[in-house]
């Protein structure tokens, strides 16, 4: 009857009906063309959507995991054991640095603290990835430490203490801005800052003693450089960091930065260059330094050479260029 067909009739253009015609239609045609011209994501949508719909649910999960994988990544990059034959090249160079500490600091009592006269060994890398923002955005104009620019990284250190492994200056092709005396070692064959009459570069004065200077904000030094007012103490500091960070070839922001952190800063720095022993090609810098009166022996005494030919020597033999 026709009350029985408008019934049927009403039932099939039902919107209910109509959402599970076109769920039909859309899954046995997985991409149909819009009326906009594009393709309609296939069924399998609903499937991602409920991924995306419960990540977003439970973010703390989706965290710890990201977490857990990037601390991972982090203990088998930087925590990770070393292999037996590194951890035994270490040892030796260790062994070797110490010799040579007890040679050219032959007149320093037993009572004195072992980092306060330090041996270093510094290599140069073309590439150096701890590469810190500070050195990425310089102000006015300063060459850049760009992770390929060259570095004289730090290898290994006499004593247990100050064992930091990213200390490390800049060492471009292009020579003038070349970092600190290490820097300079590597570029002259020799250098020496804050030495007392025993030849080197910049021997006419001990360098400052940083202690007592206490921080300057980056503010107040842009006003001090300005021309604006600041106290005399501040004035003071401002150029007594000046006077020491000209004599060590370094920019005064990394000396701030060291007094920032409360780090202790040399009063007297030697370098020596290191050599292949087969083309003679440069590859390093021993860099002895001071943080008290006890200067290392002149870099042209008999004993110096003897102590740091043997070293050099060693050193070759462990082939640390490499």
């Amino acid at each position: 009857s026709l009350p029985m067909l408008d019934s049927l009739l009403n039932m099939l253009d039902s919107p209910t009906n109509r959402k599970s015609i076109a769920q039909r239609d859309k899954c046995r045609n997985p991409n149909p063309i819009s009326s906009r011209g594009g393709k309609v994501r296939s069924c399998t949508r609903g499937f991602w959507k409920t991924i995306v719909d419960w990540c977003q649910s439970h973010p703390e999960v989706i965290l710890y995991l990201a977490g857990t994988q990037i601390l991972a990544w982090c203990i088998g990059v930087f925590v990770r054991p070393r292999p037996n034959s590194q951890r035994i090249i270490d040892e030796n160079i260790d062994l070797a640095l110490e010799r040579f500490k007890e040679s050219v600091f032959s007149d320093i009592p037993g009572s004195v603290a072992d980092d306060e006269n330090r041996v270093s060994l510094f290599r140069y890398d073309k590439w150096n990835w701890q590469v810190s923002l500070r050195r990425l955005f310089r102000p006015n104009g300063q060459q850049r430490g760009w992770p390929w620019s060259g570095w004289l990284v730090l290898v290994r250190r006499s004593g247990f203490l100050t064992q930091n492994r990213k200390a490390a200056f800049l060492a471009p092709d292009e020579a003038q801005y070349i970092e600190g005396v290490a820097g300079k070692g590597f570029r002259c064959s020799a250098a020496g800052a804050g030495r007392q009459g025993n030849g080197e570069e910049n021997a006419d004065f001990r360098l400052p003693d940083l202690s007592s200077v206490e921080y300057v904000p980056p503010t107040i030094r842009a006003r001090h450089a300005s021309g604006a007012g600041v106290t005399e103490e501040q004035a003071a500091n401002i150029a007594i960091v000046e006077c020491y960070a000209n004599a060590t070839s370094c920019t005064d922001s990394y000396i701030w930065g060291r007094i920032e952190r409360k780090l202790k800063n040399p009063r007297s720095i030697l370098a020596m260059r290191l050599v292949s022993s087969d083309n003679k090609s440069p590859w390093g810098v021993v860099v002895v330094d001071s943080f008290n009166e006890h200067d290392c022996l002149n870099s042209s005494d008999r004993k110096f050479r003897s102590a740091f030919k043997q070293l050099l020597g060693r050193l070759n033999e462990l082939e640390i260029t490499k």
